[in-house]
């Protein structure tokens, strides 16, 4: 709010891209709430829908080596917890619905390969994507699996110990 703030700079993509001879584009981040101190970035080549994601320190302003790392996929990744997240990417065939978005959303936990991920839920070929998300809401936790069948329409579960249970809502709600 100053006139002029002092700026921090956290990750140069020029610098990242001149360095890896990429033209990296910020194409978004998940951070690992609540400390924040651990993201997800998500970089794209030249803006292509696709994205490569890597584990990214805020302390030490440096990818984390070994962290969570997608290859370029339209993936959709997400913290379920320090040394877990939720994963939806290229799995090898099939794991994409016609649309081209996850079709399977799995957990992944740290120091494992992703192939040893655990599937928690699959899609139709027909949806147009599947997700799975923690959401923290005011000191309570819920793990969620979205579906959605169409561009504007969707089924969320709730992921609980006896399963996954439906959310009762009108399919056009968030």
């Amino acid at each position: 709010r100053k006139a002029a703030p002092k700026w921090e700079v956290l990750l140069d993509l020029d610098a990242l891209g001149k360095a890896e001879n990429e033209s990296w584009v910020w194409e978004g981040s998940d951070c690992l709430y609540p400390e924040y101190d651990r993201c997800l970035l998500s970089l794209s080549r030249g803006g292509a829908d696709a994205v490569d994601v890597r584990e990214f320190d805020m302390v030490t302003k440096a990818f984390v080596p070994g962290g969570f790392e997608l290859p370029e996929a339209k993936s959709v990744i997400g913290w379920k917890d320090r040394d877990t997240v939720y994963v939806g990417t290229d799995f090898g065939p099939g794991s994409f619905t016609d649309s081209g978005y996850p079709r399977i959303a799995k957990e992944w936990k740290r120091g494992t390969p992703l192939s040893a991920a655990t599937t928690l839920f699959e899609g139709k070929a027909s949806d147009i994507e599947v997700v799975a998300n923690r959401d923290h809401d005011h000191g309570r936790i819920h793990d969620t699996i979205t579906v959605a069948p169409t561009f504007f329409t969707n089924d969320t579960y709730v992921i609980g110990p006896g399963g996954l249970a439906k959310i009762d809502k009108p399919a056009d709600a968030d």
